[in-house]
């Protein structure tokens, strides 16, 4: 995209919510959000938002979307979804990016390969570490022109490193060894739900549960709510808490049947606990 174009990304995209505003300040774009549900938004308005080259106003550059959807608890966009969106940015000339930071959590939940979940848009990031374990890495995929003009933009930004090859490495590893297993992550978030769901004062949507991300409600007060998170992690229980009773737990390899069991035992008495202070 140039300068001074417009990206048209739903509204909670991790683009929008956790970047620091680094599409203003290092690629110079303008967002232009749109409400969505589960990470879809609405094609008719998503066309309703796309501008031409004009003399007055920013022209569209570029429509992102993420997959698996982080603030949707991790769901999986429907395959239909990334076709079509992907059909009308291409009628008007825009290309589509796929935020796929964890692309292959969202190939095994919908038992389709990533290589045709990729496919309908023009490029592609997903995440080495996460659920694949790596240590560290990211890859960028798209078209050859495209990637060359993304090497030197990152030799621009200072993006530089000689000694990939041990990276490379835990990468090739992760790719050929890890995918499979992310079935166990996504086994183990649908455990960690359920167990959740009985417990008194937490609210959980089971079916917004489609990976390895669990968001829950705590529905306490706030002071409350940062007791009970403190007290977690003073058990060796680690959440991301959002603020407003609102947490997220994640599984990944290193997470067991055993763990989960464990955190909801500590769950419990930490809701326990603090009722009775």
């Amino acid at each position: 995209i140039n300068r001074g174009n417009e990206v048209i990304l739903e509204a909670d995209s991790h683009i929008i919510t956790n970047e620091c505003g680094g599409l203003c300040v290092v690629a110079g774009a303008i967002p232009r959000i749109l409400p969505g549900e589960k990470g879809v938004m609405d094609l008719n308005k998503v066309e309703g938002l796309i501008r031409k080259q004009s003399f007055k106003t920013p022209s569209t550059g570029l429509i992102c979307i993420e997959n698996t959807h982080n603030k949707s608890s991790g769901s999986v966009l429907p395959m239909k979804y990334i076709t079509d969106i992907s059909a009308l940015a291409h009628e008007h000339d825009v290309p589509v990016h796929m935020d796929g930071a964890r692309i292959f959590n969202a190939s095994v939940a919908s038992s389709t390969p990533v290589k045709e979940i990729a496919a309908p848009v023009d490029s592609v990031t997903f995440c080495l570490s996460k659920g694949l374990c790596c240590p560290a890495g990211a890859m960028l995929l798209g078209r050859k022109a495209f990637i060359d003009e993304a090497r030197r933009n990152k030799k621009m930004l200072g993006g530089i490193m000689r000694q990939t090859g041990i990276l490379a490495a835990a990468g090739l590893i992760a790719l050929d060894e890890t995918v499979e297993r992310l079935q166990d992550d996504h086994n183990n978030a649908k455990l960690l739900a359920l167990k959740l769901a009985e417990i008194n004062d937490i609210f959980i949507d089971i079916n917004s549960v489609q990976s390895n991300m669990v968001y829950f409600k705590i529905n306490v007060s706030e002071s409350k709510c940062l007791n009970i998170i403190q007290y977690l992690k003073n058990n060796g229980v680690l959440v991301d808490y959002k603020g407003g009773g609102s947490v997220r737990m994640v599984t990944h390899k290193d997470i067991s049947e055993q763990d989960i069991n464990k955190a909801i035992r500590q769950i419990i008495s930490a809701i326990n606990t603090i009722h009775a202070m």
